[in-house]
């Protein structure tokens, strides 16, 4: 569970700190829909390599925006 939720943390960071780059650097709208929408095709994307710790806590792990 611990090392799942390590790997959460992780990818939260890098997916949050990939769309601050595109909202500077490529000039994209800051959108917290295109955030859950790339956080939850990271978090598919790792499940299908086989972080197995991630894969426990996948289901419900996204919350639809708003």
């Amino acid at each position: 569970m611990r090392k799942g939720l390590n790997t959460v943390i992780i990818f939260g960071s890098w997916t949050l700190w990939n769309h601050g780059n595109a909202c500077v650097f490529d000039t994209a709208a800051p959108c917290i829909r295109t955030l859950i929408k790339n956080f939850d095709d990271e978090n598919h994307l790792w499940c299908l390599t086989g972080a197995a710790g991630l894969r426990r806590l996948a289901p419900g792990l996204v919350l639809e925006a708003g």
